[in-house]
């Protein structure tokens, strides 16, 4: 993956680590991408909204290029 690869590109989900989230994600904001990632990378981050859709859906449109989401709690049995 290069920082190429995210030109015009709308939208891209993350879910390949804390790792590749904090080396690409701002990457493809600055092309212009919008991120979706299921990492923790930028969970805490208070530039970045955690959006739950049942709860906060509308923190979306605050986004800077980077949306952070939780990760889904274990199905019950």
């Amino acid at each position: 993956m290069t920082a190429e690869a995210f030109v015009n590109v709308d939208i891209a989900l993350f879910s390949a680590g804390g790792r590749i989230s904090r080396e690409f994600a701002p990457l493809a904001a600055q092309a212009g991408c919008a991120v979706v990632d299921n990492s923790s990378a930028f969970r805490m981050d208070d530039s970045v909204p955690l959006v739950i859709p049942e709860i906060n859906a509308t923190d979306v449109h605050w986004h800077r290029g980077i949306i952070a989401n939780p990760t889904a709690p274990p199905p019950l049995l």
